[in-house]
């Protein structure tokens, strides 16, 4: 064959490079080739050459994405053939998984404000490999390496926040789940608490609540038997989000705990992330005076360290605040800034959120108009990031639409689609009615309107409904990206 042939032009060191890369996903750098394909006793100086060969050669494809270089599948695959036959294979999954778990350090770094944009435009090339890692690293664990185990949960504990603003909570969960099961009665180290950080975060934004407070007080217990108070006030935070819909006053207190250890020692990420958390809480504990003078303290030292994640949740929560005050204008403002900073990470979740909360606040001044522009938006969103809960709830703001537009009979129908939606699987950060439940309010004037046998119709029928009809019913013109995901 034609690969067959290119192959037998390549010298010896040529050959052994090519059937090195084939442990590559999608693409890789010249820094990975280096790392991984040279051991200690060889001459990495000569990969730029021997890389330049191989592409003369048609067997490997310059990407030009970044100065990135890629393998053909068909290729790949005969390239594989060849490394198995060398008996390297081992040997070069575990340079790989050593790579990419410096490259999700760098990620870390760059979620808490270190050059944020770009190394989150890195995590997305470096994806594919970082999730070839891992998978080899919990074969390894699952066959009782305590060392892959370690390693696995490591990355997993390094992603949390690049795999929260991309909206990837499932494979969080999936991956620390998994590990956690290789865990069996090994001792407890630090790997294991980031490890359930990352888990904790994920069951909380895919409202999987009371099992994550489990996760979260064990992460708790196994901080304080390690000893580590950084490692304890981090687990009083992750439990102070897993507390927050189940009690409030001990989330409170865990915050007030967590917040006064990153003080002391001077953590400004840290301090900006736990000052933030802690105006959500009081906002649900219903002292919005009080929040907001957390997320006035967030906000400056979020812009200080360049970390647009957190600046933009520290705006939409004083645009929240604004709102109640009754400043709608001062709001808006801030909830177009807070936008702004979560398109400058990519948080398309976050951005599903205020999009949503910028409809209600439209919705409850009965703008429908930009009550409308906005759910189709938070519904855009959640579609990209396969959250159809997502949808379902951001769905409501057409349920109290057609209310305020004098058709009950529809808001009780597109609130059952919703509700059907809602109960589906996906990623989502925003609560159901709106701006002090409005649009249940909505809903139930539209439900006093019809007679008992008018409710049950349209609450069959709307659990039938799928997204396109639900769009088709409010007249718009939004293309569906995919309608099952």
């Amino acid at each position: 064959t034609t690969i067959e042939w290119s192959y037998s032009l390549l010298n010896d060191l040529e050959k052994r490079l090519f059937r090195r890369l084939t442990v590559f996903a999608g693409s890789f750098t010249l820094d990975a080739a280096e790392s991984v394909c040279y051991f200690e006793d060889e001459d990495e100086f000569l990969a730029i050459d021997e890389l330049e060969s191989l592409i003369d050669k048609g067997l490997v494809v310059n990407k030009k994405t970044g100065a990135r270089f890629g393998l053909l599948q068909t290729i790949n695959d005969f390239g594989t053939e060849k490394l198995k036959e060398s008996g390297e294979q081992k040997e070069l999954h575990e340079r790989h998984a050593a790579y990419y778990a410096s490259v999700a350090i760098k990620l870390d770094e760059g979620t808490q404000g270190k050059d944020q944009a770009n190394r989150m435009k890195q995590g997305a090339l470096e994806e594919a490999n970082i999730l070839v890692a891992l998978d080899y690293l919990l074969e390894e664990a699952e066959k009782g390496s305590f060392e892959s185990l370690e390693a696995g949960l490591d990355i997993c504990g390094d992603l949390w926040m690049y795999w929260h603003i991309r909206g990837k909570h499932r494979t969080g969960k999936r991956y620390v789940l998994a590990f956690m099961e290789a865990k069996k009665d090994q001792v407890v180290t630090k790997p294991f608490i980031k490890g359930l950080f990352t888990l904790n975060i994920s069951l909380n934004l895919l409202g999987e609540f009371e099992i994550g407070k489990d996760y979260a007080d064990m992460a708790c217990n196994m901080a304080v038997d390690l000893g580590d108070s950084l490692e304890i006030a981090k687990a009083d935070f992750m439990a102070g989000m897993a507390y927050l819909p189940l009690d409030i006053q001990k989330a409170l207190e865990l915050s007030e705990a967590c917040i006064a250890v990153f003080d002391e020692l001077k953590l400004e990420y840290w301090r900006a992330l736990t000052y933030w958390q802690r105006g959500i809480l009081l906002m649900v504990a219903g002292q919005p005076e009080e929040a907001k003078t957390y997320f006035a303290r967030a906000l400056p030292l979020s812009q200080k360290i360049n970390d647009n994640e957190v600046k933009g949740a520290a705006l939409s929560g004083l645009a929240a605040t604004e709102m109640i005050d009754g400043n709608f204008d001062s709001s808006i403002e801030l909830y177009q800034q807070s936008l702004i900073a979560f398109k400058t990470v990519g948080d398309r979740p976050e951005e599903a959120r205020v999009f949503s909360e910028l409809a209600w606040h439209y919705i409850t001044r009965k703008n429908t108009y930009l009550g409308s522009k906005y759910a189709l938006e938070a519904i855009q969103a959640h579609q990209e990031v396969g959250s159809m809960r997502g949808v379902g709830i951001a769905m409501l703001c057409f349920s109290a639409i057609e209310a305020i537009k004098g058709n009950p009979f529809e808001a009780v129908r597109i609130a059952a689609a919703a509700e059907s939606f809602a109960l589906q699987e996906g990623v989502v950060v925003e609560n159901g009615y709106g701006f002090n439940n409005q649009g249940k309010i909505f809903l139930d004037e539209a439900k006093a309107q019809l007679s008992k046998p008018e409710i049950d119709r349209a609450n069959t029928e709307g659990s039938q409904l799928t997204l396109t009809q639900v769009l088709e019913t409010v007249d718009n013109k939004m293309v569906v990206i995919e309608e099952e995901i």
